[in-house]
């Protein structure tokens, strides 16, 4: 830390036919994949051999790893109702593949089973239905054919996928195909709910929750995760789907995007003296201990100038210039670690949130922005198109300018930023500028280099909500995010810490940037600036980092990207002052962090028609107490308390 001594219910489902390791001799596993879920609340289609009424289905999408005979079911597992099981070839309204209503008498009147011959590398639509209306819980298995696995060109960005995602499968456009979809709030006009499954030939079935855990077994295990839910679970489920970087922004909608459409929750740490502090080995640590808690973004200070053991050189002992504070002498070996150092975040799924040149507090000597000022325009703008160029095919990238300053006179920021962005026109930028309550948009709004909007602040106790909610209100909005605020172990308690991350989501935000000390500084002798921990390796597995994990396993086993603030009053129509609340856009879920214990009046009657249920989660344990009387019919309201002191998150859905 720099301070002074993130329709249609279409899921897809997507079996990469990808090599075996070595470990799998060829051919050796038919890789059988199951997953469970329920079609209630999803979208409607029709088969062709039952009557399914208006009985509503989920949609997978599926690549057949090899040609021959594939099997599909709902038989055994949580089915219960009477399922309709058919499939489509090539695209959501293509060619059916085949249509079963019930497998009688292989297991029963109420399930469904269909052999079909398939073709490696092609991609059918298989649909769960129901009969006459029927919905419901089940379980679908997908037993591929035998064989040695296909390999099959890029499937993971093939055209049907990009189709599923852009437009629900209808061709009906949503903005990312570049129109304006009459967005509501966080959400996608698409509505689209991407999973995936990944068939590597070897291995069994590994299903991660994408919360963080790490997933697949060593043979590469088919792995099932729910992409929809974006953002924190991507970089920690190694048996599954990456992120694909880079991240995009859309029109009108207030979340990042990955290449594959999927939302993103920014789930970061500050990590920003890593390349100058730690040696590979170290980083590596870090990283993967990082990407098993579900972490998929770190601060990074490409040059350190003061919080390093021997800054400005990097823990091997390159200098980054090779004329010290020259900006037209960068020195090949010192950046060439520092690319290794973004290559391995990528390899755990971590995007980095770059610091190009950090200015430093005020502009002091803990940053280089009076090396800036004695560079000169020149010499800044062509370092600026220099880093432009070398990273700009680093996918992994969101540049940040600034640090810690917001600088009186603007014209080599502007100058800086501009000439980053003319050599690498891909990749997002913010700003982060002083603290106590900045942002991004206060300082360069409206310059065409600023993609990004963060809030900088610090706040007593954490409350930082009406900060993020401040900028999420703009009239000139950009998706903002939470990049800085007190740090774990610095003057801030771990409740405090809570807060801030719960609040500044559920105001508007699209995730936020956990820090801590001595992890930050990566300090293995003392605290970063006060007192506290000394080494860096005992905080991997503190409460803070506990309680990141712990919020990430919240949101992304639901669709936080519908929330919007709940400025109404809709969720919480009592009891809601000091509270943050948000209510999803097509009122099925809400989430309200309580910073204290107290009671609150749920509006029932505001949600979508289902049985509600209402639960209590812990933050600090990552418990659920479900709320007597749950489920509750939408009708009314109900007035509650948390189950004990402290700090709670209501969820209703």
């Amino acid at each position: 830390m720099k301070r002074p001594v993130i329709w249609l219910s279409v899921f897809i489902l997507l079996v990469c036919a990808c090599s075996p390791t070595d470990s799998e001799p060829l051919g050796s596993t038919k890789q059988e994949v199951v997953f469970t879920g329920s079609t209630s609340g999803q979208s409607q289609y029709a088969g062709t051999c039952a009557s399914t009424g208006t009985a509503p289905e989920k949609v997978f999408q599926w690549v057949a790893p090899r040609s021959g005979t594939a099997t599909f079911t709902t038989c055994g597992g949580t089915t219960n109702f009477d399922t309709v099981l058919y499939a489509r070839k090539n695209t959501i309204n293509g060619s059916q593949l085949f249509c079963n209503d019930d497998a009688s008498p292989a297991c029963g009147s109420d399930a469904s089973k269909a052999t079909a011959s398939v073709v490696a590398c092609t991609t059918y639509f298989v649909f769960v239905d129901g009969w006459s209306g029927s919905q419901g819980n089940f379980t679908l298995t997908i037993t591929p054919p035998a064989g040695t696995p296909a390999v099959c060109a890029d499937a993971g960005g093939s055209d049907a996928v990009q189709d599923a995602v852009a437009d629900g499968g209808d061709g009906a456009a949503d903005s990312s195909e570049g129109s304006d979809a009459g967005l509501s709030g966080r959400e996608d006009s698409s509505g689209a709910d991407v999973q995936t499954i990944q068939d590597s030939g070897g291995g069994g079935d590994v299903f991660s929750s994408r919360s963080g855990d790490s997933g697949g077994d060593e043979d590469g295990g088919a792995a099932l995760s729910d992409a929809s839910d974006g953002g924190f679970g991507d970089s920690g489920d190694s048996g599954g789907a990456l992120t694909v970087y880079p991240l995009i922004k859309l029109p009108n909608v207030r979340y990042l995007v990955d290449q594959q459409s999927r939302p993103f929750l920014i789930q970061g740490e500050a990590a920003w003296s890593i390349i100058a502090q730690l040696v590979d080995s170290e980083q590596e640590t870090y990283l993967a201990n990082r990407q098993a808690k579900g972490f998929n973004t770190i601060i990074v200070n490409l040059l350190e100038h003061f919080y390093s053991s021997h800054p400005p050189a990097d823990a091997y002992g390159d200098q980054p210039f090779t004329t010290p504070g020259d900006f037209s002498t960068p020195n090949e070996a010192y950046f060439s670690r520092a690319d290794a150092v973004l290559r391995r975040a990528a390899s755990h799924g971590i995007q980095v949130l770059l610091f190009p040149l950090y200015l430093g507090n005020a502009g002091d000597n803990e940053g280089w922005y009076q090396e800036m000022i004695a560079n000169g325009t020149t010499k800044l703008t062509n370092y600026g198109t220099y880093v432009g160029n070398r990273y700009r095919n680093f996918d992994n990238v969101i540049w940040v300018i600034g640090g810690d300053y917001s600088p009186p006179d603007t014209g080599l920021i502007n100058a800086f930023a501009n000439a980053i962005q003319a050599a690498d026109g891909r990749h997002l930028m913010t700003f982060h500028g002083s603290s106590f309550t900045d942002s991004a948009m206060n300082n360069y709004g409206g310059q065409p280099w600023l993609t990004l909007n963060s809030v900088y602040t610090y706040q007593t106790n954490g409350a930082v909500g009406g900060v993020v909610l401040g900028e999420y209100n703009r009239s000139n909005w950009l998706p903002v995010f939470l990049i800085e605020s007190s740090y774990e172990n610095e003057l801030a308690s771990v409740q405090d810490v809570r807060r801030q991350a719960y609040e500044s989501i559920l105001n508007g935000g699209m995730g936020q940037v956990f820090g801590n000390s001595p992890i930050w500084c990566f300090s293995t002798t003392g605290p970063c600036i006060y007192s506290g921990p000394t080494d860096w390796h005992t905080q991997l597995d503190g409460q803070g980092s506990r309680d990141q994990m712990r919020l990430g396993s919240l949101f992304s086993a639901r669709h936080w990207e519908k929330l919007v603030p709940d400025s109404g009053h809709r969720c919480l129509a009592a009891g809601f002052s000091g509270t943050s609340t948000e209510m999803a856009s097509d009122n099925s879920w809400c989430a309200a962090f309580l910073p204290s214990s107290r009671q609150v009046t749920v509006g029932l009657g505001n949600f979508a028609p289902r049985m509600l249920s209402l639960s209590w989660f812990n933050p600090s344990t990552g418990s659920f107490t479900t709320v007597s009387g749950s489920p509750f019919a939408n009708s009314g309201s109900v007035t509650i308390s948390p189950p004990g002191a402290g700090d709670w998150v209501l969820v209703v859905e």
